[in-house]
């Protein structure tokens, strides 16, 4: 079985009267329907228009809801954060510091300076190894989609927030 071709170009070039008579040949009604519709006094456009009311109405309760998880898992996430830090006096120090490589990595690879980016990299492997590997992983990106890069380090000044944007585009493009 074959899946069915998404119209919604085809559809949004349509002016509204075109649409509705495309929906009035193309949807069969039965009989009885008809003759329900007919006697409620219910008009095809309206039923139409209530559906894309409806569609529309959970659309946005889908999103406001993708809202609220990514709000609860910033949440969840800032509570570890504060967490660690409780247990961990040193952690502030140490992600400050990691920051700081991050940043002078950054700085380093923008200015194509490769002796300090060979320093930075390995201080990164023998310190923050996850780090390190997402910063290789960012190099992989980056041999792919350079132009994207330049225009998120005009947008992004923060280099740190650049990786991060990196990495979940990254993530979200790779096979598990």
């Amino acid at each position: 079985m074959g899946r069915k071709k998404d119209k919604t170009n085809e559809y949004n070039q349509l002016s509204p009267e075109e649409l509705h008579t495309h929906i009035r040949k193309n949807i069969s009604i039965p009989k009885y329907m008809d003759a329900f519709l007919y006697e409620q006094n219910i008009s095809l456009s309206k039923l139409v228009q209530n559906a894309i009311i409806t569609r529309m109405e959970e659309e946005k309760e889908t999103i406001i809801k993708k809202d609220v998880h990514k709000e609860i898992q910033d949440k969840k996430a800032r509570k570890r954060l504060q967490e660690e830090r409780k247990k961990n006096p040193e952690f502030e120090n140490e992600l400050k510091r990691a920051k700081h490589v991050l940043t002078a990595y950054f700085n380093a690879f923008d200015d194509n300076d490769t002796d300090a980016l060979h320093r930075r990299k390995q201080l990164m492997l023998k310190e923050f190894p996850e780090m390190y590997v997402d910063v290789l992983k960012f190099e992989e990106w980056y041999e792919k989609n350079q132009l994207r890069y330049q225009r998120m380090k005009n947008h992004y000044d923060n280099p740190i927030e650049r990786l991060i944007r990196i990495k979940n585009m990254f993530a979200s493009t790779t096979p598990p």
